[in-house]
């Protein structure tokens, strides 16, 4: 099976691959190129963001800084909230 997608990073083909969490889209240029996709229903999804950080110390340890994350797993998949960059060490979480 031939597929019409380029690697974002080197424009490279890249392929459906399956380990044992499922599947994934990887490079076909691999190890110069390490490029990682997961799957959405056949085609390559989009990749993870990094945490974004807000600026603003953690008003309950008031050593780590809030950061803007989204939750990967279970129900609330997909929605936002603010927790502290020191976790686990502080569990402070704001949902936005």
């Amino acid at each position: 099976m031939l597929n019409e997608f380029d690697c974002p990073s080197c424009k490279h083909s890249l392929v459906r691959r399956k380990n044992r969490y499922g599947y994934f889209w990887g490079c076909r240029n691999y190890p110069d190129c390490q490029m990682i996709l997961p799957d959405e229903q056949g085609k390559p999804g989009k990749r993870r963001q990094k945490p974004q950080s807000t600026g603003e110390t953690c008003p309950e340890c008031g050593q780590g800084e809030r950061i803007e994350r989204t939750i990967r797993k279970g129900q609330r998949r997909g929605q936002t909230f603010i927790g502290c960059s020191r976790f686990p060490a502080c569990t402070y979480t704001e949902f936005v």
